[in-house]
């Protein structure tokens, strides 16, 4: 297995794609432990609780410009119902990881000092969802299509039987609709459709579920639609 840089960590938050702001990116899983230790125990006793939590904390270099990310994260900050957000260390190459989330900003800092750039520091925690932070692997990378079509298909090497998660968010977009659709495939030729996100027609982010078998092969797919560029990218992840 190759090492992986640090430089191509992902961040979208809803409808944008922040990661050219950001140079620092931490994405963690928690779940809650209570202490069952009984009275002459030697060593502490955990009993899990199905309370679990996503974290997001991410560092970069304050633009100040009202119209760019410090107006997009004071959005995210002062917004109660929260966003999509996902979040990669790697990239948006199609097979690799993603965490997906319903976000809540819980803080907000900016940092000045006399001898270096400005930065600041956006924390968000999960608000809801499956798990709190659900784990994915990209199913559509992030570029511009300019026609339908589908996705390489993705190989789980069998089918599982609890559903799973996608997310979709896209920055750009040119002509009537596309509607992404994550599908799914016992023999990786006849698809069937697993996820529908609503028709994309602008600048927009969704996360959806879906319950029981996923079959062995996934991929996205974007045979409906008119539209002449679609910049997006999608996710799916499996429970």
């Amino acid at each position: 297995m190759a090492d992986v840089s640090g430089k191509d960590g992902v961040i979208f938050l809803g409808n944008k794609h922040l990661s050219g702001y950001f140079q620092d990116l931490s994405i963690s899983r928690s779940k809650e432990l209570a202490d069952s230790s009984k009275f002459g125990a030697t060593s502490h006793s955990k009993l899990p609780l199905p309370m679990y939590q996503g974290r997001v904390v991410a560092t970069g270099i304050y633009d100040g410009d009202a119209s760019l990310v410090a107006a997009d994260v004071n959005t995210f900050f002062t917004d109660d119902d929260g966003d999509v957000m996902t979040v990669a260390p790697a990239g948006t190459t199609i097979g690799n990881e993603a965490f997906i989330m319903v976000g809540e900003a819980v803080n907000v800092n900016v940092s000045s000092v006399a001898t270096d750039k400005t930065n600041f520091t956006l924390e968000a925690q999960s608000d809801g969802g499956t798990n709190g932070m659900a784990r994915a692997l990209w199913h559509k990378n992030f570029a511009a299509v300019t026609g339908v079509g589908s996705g390489t298909s993705i190989d789980n090497t069998a089918s599982s039987a609890s559903g799973g998660e996608a997310s979709v968010h896209a920055t750009a977009f040119t002509g009537t609709s596309v509607t992404p659709i994550i599908q799914h495939s016992v023999d990786n030729a006849a698809w069937v459709d697993l996820i529908t996100f609503t028709a994309i027609s602008g600048g927009t982010s969704e996360r959806r579920t879906v319950a029981g078998t996923v079959n062995r092969y996934t991929r996205e797919d974007h045979s409906t639609g008119a539209f002449t560029s679609a910049t997006y990218a999608a996710a799916f992840g499996r429970y």
